[in-house]
């Protein structure tokens, strides 16, 4: 470690140090050296390189998000075009079809299970994680424009306080978009 004399006393000094220890005497470019030495430095062409970066991070994700907007948009242009059974549920060719295609069957399953639980007589209700999965086989959700959704495991609270095992049988008037009868049926 290099000495330095002190301007004022004339005493050898650390050229480190930030003022001399003997008489106080500040040292400009010490202590400008010793701030900026615990700073990384950063160049015009480091921060010319994180500009850009963050622009062509930007624009990545900028073009990821007008790609999957206009891609959502073709499918609905398509889909007005040539209606199916994603959107149309007359055109599903069986209850299993609309089940697994129809857009507005998790509307039917949360607004079953909604009333169901509005039902409820003591406390709120358990539901499985996947709620009114099961459908009868046939076409007659088409015929009569009326599901049936049925959740098998579902529970209900008793005035004792302990849980009860039930069947939710629900009625889905399809043209309506209204839920028409719910049955509880314990188990």
């Amino acid at each position: 470690m290099p000495l330095i004399k002190c301007p004022a006393c004339e005493r050898d000094v650390s050229d480190q140090a930030i003022s001399c220890p003997n008489c106080g005497h500040p040292f400009k470019s010490a202590a400008a050296e010793g701030s900026h030495s615990a700073a990384p430095k950063t160049t015009n062409a480091g921060k010319s390189a994180q500009g850009i970066g963050c622009l062509v991070l930007l624009l990545l994700v900028g073009g990821c998000f007008l790609f999957a907007n206009s891609e959502v948009q073709k499918d609905k242009d398509a889909e007005e075009a040539h209606p199916t059974c994603k959107s149309n549920w007359t055109l599903c060719v069986d209850n299993a079809d609309m089940v697994k295609n129809y857009s507005d069957w998790t509307m039917a399953e949360v607004l079953c299970k909604e009333t169901a639980s509005d039902r409820a007589q003591y406390g709120s209700p358990k539901w499985p994680w996947l709620s009114f999965s099961t459908y009868l086989k046939g076409n007659d959700y088409i015929s009569s424009g009326i599901a049936t959704l049925i959740e098998p495991d579902a529970q209900f609270s008793n005035a004792f306080g302990g849980m009860v095992h039930s069947q939710v049988i629900c009625k889905y008037d399809l043209r309506a978009k209204k839920v028409v009868d719910v049955n509880i049926i314990p188990r």
